[in-house]
C-alpha cells in the first residue's frame, strides 16, 4: 500500500508545484497596455475596423507581438481638472460651455465622471457620477482661485482619486489649464512613471495666458512712452513705444509647452483654445477620439527596469495615423511603488 501511495503523492506534489509555478509566471509577467487613438485625413472618415496585426509597436526600438484587448466592462472613468487660479478667471466665460459639450462627448460611452478644481493646490472635488449634468453649476459658476496653478500637483491628486474610487478599467484626465506651467525634468519623469503605471491618458484643453496678454498689449496704446528728451537743443521724441514687456511675454510663450508634453507622454491629445468656438471644436474632436480608441497590449521581450520608449504605427494604412503614449515605466522587482 505504501509503495502504491508514494508515486501518487509525488505526482500530486509535482502537479501542485507545476500549477503554482504557472500561477507565478502569470502574476509576475509584465503586461503593458497602450491605449491608441486612430485618426484619418480622408474626407470619407474612419470606416475601417483594425486588427492587432495592422499595428506595429516597438519597445526601445524592438518590435513586439501585440494583442488587441476587448473594451473593458468597467465604465470609462473621467476626471476633469479645472484650473481656477492664475490667469484662469479670464477664461470663465468659456468654461461655461464645457458642461454641455462634455455631456455630448461622453454620450457614446459608459462613463463615470468627477471634477477637481485647483489653483496653487487642489481645491474642490466632486464625487464620481454617471451623469455629467451634475457638474453644470461647477462649470458655469467657478470660484476664482489664488494666483497659482499647480498643474502637476493636481494631476497627482487626480491619480490618487482614481485609485480610491476607480481602481480598475480605463482612466482619462481632461486637463483644462494654461498651456505653460513650470515642470522640471525630474517632476515630468515621475509624472511619466505614474501615468504609465496607472494606464491614464491625459487630454490637455489649454489656453495661452501669455498669448492673450501679448495681443492685448499690442492692441492698445498702453505701451506708449512719455516724451523722450534726447538733448536740451532738440525737441522731445513723441509716440515711442516700450515693447520690452510684450517681447518678454512673447519669448516666454515660445518656451516648451508643458501641457502638450504631458498629453503626448500619456498618449492623449493637446487641444488649444482661445475662444468659445475653438473650445467647441476641440471637445468635438475629443468626442470622436473616444469612439476611435484601441487598447493594445504586449509582454516586453526585454523587460529591463526603467523608462521605455514606445512607437506605434499603422504601416499598412498610410491614410491612418496612430497616436499612443510615447513611454512607459517598468519597475524593478524590488522597487517600491
Amino acid at each position: 500500500m505504501r509503495r502504491l501511495l508514494l508515486p501518487g503523492v509525488l505526482l500530486l506534489l509535482a502537479t501542485a508545484a507545476a500549477a503554482q509555478q504557472a500561477d507565478t509566471l502569470r502574476t509576475t509577467s509584465t503586461l503593458v497596455l497602450v491605449p491608441t487613438r486612430v485618426t484619418t485625413t480622408s474626407s470619407a472618415g474612419l470606416n475601417v475596423t483594425l486588427r492587432a496585426e495592422d499595428f506595429t509597436l516597438t519597445d526601445n526600438g524592438v518590435p513586439q507581438k501585440l494583442r488587441l484587448e476587448e473594451a473593458s466592462r468597467e465604465p470609462l472613468a473621467v476626471i476633469v481638472l479645472l484650473q481656477t487660479g492664475g490667469a484662469a478667471p479670464k477664461q470663465f466665460a468659456n468654461y461655461a460651455g464645457i458642461s454641455s459639450l462634455l455631456e455630448y462627448a461622453l454620450g457614446s460611452v459608459r462613463y463615470r465622471v468627477s471634477l477637481i478644481t485647483f489653483d496653487s493646490k487642489p481645491e474642490d472635488r466632486w464625487p464620481f457620477s454617471n451623469d455629467a449634468t451634475n457638474l453644470r453649476d461647477a462649470f458655469q459658476k467657478p470660484k476664482p482661485g489664488d494666483g497659482g496653478a499647480a498643474v502637476l500637483d493636481a494631476i497627482d491628486y487626480g491619480l490618487d482619486w482614481f485609485g480610491d474610487q476607480h481602481p480598475r478599467g480605463r482612466r482619462l484626465i481632461l486637463l483644462v489649464s494654461d498651456e505653460h506651467f513650470r515642470a522640471g525634468d525630474e517632476a515630468l519623469r515621475q509624472m511619466t512613471r505614474r501615468l504609465a503605471e496607472t494606464n491614464t491618458t491625459i487630454y490637455s484643453l489649454s489656453f495661452n495666458a501669455q498669448r492673450a496678454y501679448l495681443i492685448d498689449e499690442l492692441k492698445h496704446s498702453s505701451p506708449e512712452n512719455p516724451p523722450l528728451f534726447m538733448s536740451p537743443d532738440h525737441p522731445p521724441l513723441l509716440h515711442t513705444f516700450n515693447l520690452d514687456r510684450p517681447l518678454r511675454q512673447a519669448l516666454s510663450a515660445m518656451q516648451s509647452n508643458a501641457a502638450e508634453g504631458v498629453a503626448a507622454l500619456s498618449g492623449g491629445t493637446y487641444m488649444p483654445f482661445t475662444n468659445r468656438k475653438d473650445l467647441e471644436l476641440q471637445l468635438t474632436t475629443f468626442a470622436n477620439d473616444l469612439s476611435n480608441r484601441y487598447i493594445l497590449s504586449f509582454q516586453p521581450t526585454n523587460p529591463t527596469a526603467g523608462l521605455h520608449s514606445l512607437q506605434v504605427s499603422l504601416p499598412q494604412h498610410p491614410d491612418l495615423q496612430a497616436t499612443a503614449r510615447t513611454a512607459y515605466w517598468h519597475a524593478a522587482p524590488d522597487e517600491k511603488h
